[in-house]
């Protein structure tokens, strides 16, 4: 007689030591030798995910969901895991709209407080992909998630008499991640005799962890603590400006936000989109990047900021390869690409980008994700695309690379999403000399690129429909001077750009900091 207990442990063992082709062929034995069993389910979903075999794991998830008994309190925590895998899988294969609701699953059955907050979060996070949400929709699941957070205690508002104002940084991404290349500048170019900065930081520590640290007055390793405990921790620290730098992201301690503990709170950089929390001031932005966006306070909570020439400084850490010619100049065609996070690909721009290929004869188009890893998200993407009615013959599917900036030599052109636009991707683009076509709208989570774009003066590179998306691309396609022009002067153009001048963008966002402490001290009070 099989041991089943033994065997599952056994593929617990195997799938935690990362012997992933292990623990799938004992836990399938497991799920063999058993009628019912979701935590097997739960774990066959986990070992597929590794194997990133993403429908294999939905499959899994679902036939989980449907035998879990929830008025038994350890299976409903299987529910909420398995709600919240399911999120991140439809993520991943690009359906937004599913994974919000999962993730809105997932946090009603997670008996946990912070793990329901999280799982709020996800699906505020997921939500920045989906085109069609609307100020509504966006509300409702910001008043989810503070209903989440109404037992963290709320400070009573409070000035203090700093010789330097103390503005601290709150993250679990202080290590080698984008945040870094739009971080850097504010602590290595800040103020010293004027501002005390405080790092607060959620992650383990790397190369770039040392960097930043090395940078800041104060350092505070909170990875193992509360939010209630983090809050009180900054509050003992007399904080004035608490910048939260992540949003919705994974890991994030917005919660501590909900608190209140410094004088001027602040959100951004790390999102797109609005926190919901009503007890942060303000949200990071720039004159451009605002604009014309109709209507922010219907989507944003928060004041968002416009003060800023560039709302970012881009610092570039990778070993960034030097631009080449475009290869159009050898090989006598187009060739478009999109390196953005593959989530962010909605059905529309599918749709945008199969008529540029039509309308551009014997183009090509990169896509490069970690989807593309494995056969099956390949299938999967290649059945998207003929449920669309899309010709892929065109279109080339590459997998993750850490050396993917080499890559970028393969493009004439990179092609954005929408409506949640590259940020990151976008820069080391241009850095890397290849012109980026943006398209934005009138919310203002979908203005970064085309925020970039202006300050670099490319702004006729971003388009404010799909028709003007499309035909802004087709004629960058037939302009072939244009193209190599652009390949061999966009890093310089960069470099000479307030987007990478970092000592004047550090005194910028530093006047900006000081007017928005005065302006609340004026409004609320003195010293107390």
């Amino acid at each position: 007689m099989v041991d089943i207990l033994g065997l599952y442990g056994e593929a617990l063992l195997s799938f935690r030591k990362k012997e992933y082709d292990a623990a799938l062929e004992k836990i399938l034995a497991v799920r063999d030798g058993v009628c019912r069993w979701p935590r097997a389910d739960l774990l066959l979903a986990y070992v597929y995910r590794e194997r990133r075999q993403y429908l294999s794991e939905i499959r899994v998830l679902q036939d989980c969901l449907g035998s879990v008994d929830v008025s038994d309190i350890e299976e409903r925590k299987v529910a909420a895991d398995a709600w919240s895998l399911l999120g991140a899988a439809y993520h991943m294969l690009g359906n937004a709209r599913k994974a919000v609701e999962a993730f809105r699953q997932s946090s009603r059955w997670e008996p946990s407080l912070p793990k329901k907050r999280r799982e709020s979060s996800n699906a505020l996070f997921a939500a920045n992909s989906v085109s069609d949400y609307s100020s509504e929709e966006y509300q409702c699941l910001y008043r989810e998630y503070r209903l989440l957070v109404e037992d963290m205690v709320s400070y009573p508002l409070r000035f203090y008499h700093h010789e330097r104002l103390r503005v601290g940084y709150l993250s679990s991404d202080f290590r080698e991640h984008p945040l870094a290349c739009f971080l850097w500048a504010l602590l290595r170019e800040h103020d010293r005799a004027a501002f005390c900065l405080y790092c607060y930081a959620g992650n383990r520590g790397d190369w770039m962890t040392e960097k930043m640290r090395a940078e800041v007055e104060v350092w505070r390793e909170i990875s193992n603590n509360s939010d209630e405990e983090i809050a009180e921790l900054v509050r003992q620290d007399e904080i004035d400006i608490l910048f939260d730098l992540s949003g919705h992201t994974s890991d994030n301690h917005l919660a501590v936000m909900a608190s209140h503990p410094a004088t001027v709170q602040i959100s951004g950089l790390g999102d797109v989109n609005s926190t919901g929390l009503e007890s942060i001031e303000y949200f990071w932005a720039d004159r451009n990047c605002c604009g014309e966006a109709e209507n922010p306070r219907g989507y944003f909570v928060e004041t968002v900021l416009h003060d800023l020439r560039s709302m970012i400084c881009y610092t570039p850490f990778r070993n960034m390869p030097e631009p080449v010619a475009p290869p159009c100049a050898k090989n006598g065609y187009i060739t478009f690409g999109c390196f953005n996070n593959f989530s962010k690909v909605t059905d529309e721009i599918l749709l945008a980008w199969a008529k540029i290929l039509q309308e551009v004869p014997q183009s090509r188009l990169v896509l490069k994700h970690r989807l593309f890893d494995s056969e099956e998200g390949i299938g999967y993407t290649l059945e998207r695309f003929r449920r669309l009615g899309l010709d892929a013959s065109r279109v080339e599917f590459r997998g993750f690379s850490r050396e993917y900036l080499k890559e970028y030599a393969d493009l004439d052109i990179a092609l954005d999403t929408y409506p949640y636009v590259g940020f990151v991707t976008t820069c080391e683009a241009l850095y890397m000399g290849v012109p980026v076509v943006s398209l934005f709208g009138k919310r203002l989570g979908t203005r970064f690129g085309y925020g970039v774009l202006k300050t670099l003066g490319l702004e006729e590179m971003a388009a404010g429909s799909y028709d003007e998306y499309i035909g802004k691309a087709v004629a960058m396609a037939g302009d072939r001077e244009l193209i190599g022009m652009l390949h061999g002067d966009l890093r310089r153009r960069m470099q000479q750009s307030a987007l990478m001048d970092a000592e004047a963008y550090a005194k910028d966002v530093e006047a900006l900091y000081q007017r928005l402490w005065i302006k609340a001290y004026a409004a609320r009070g003195g010293f107390r």
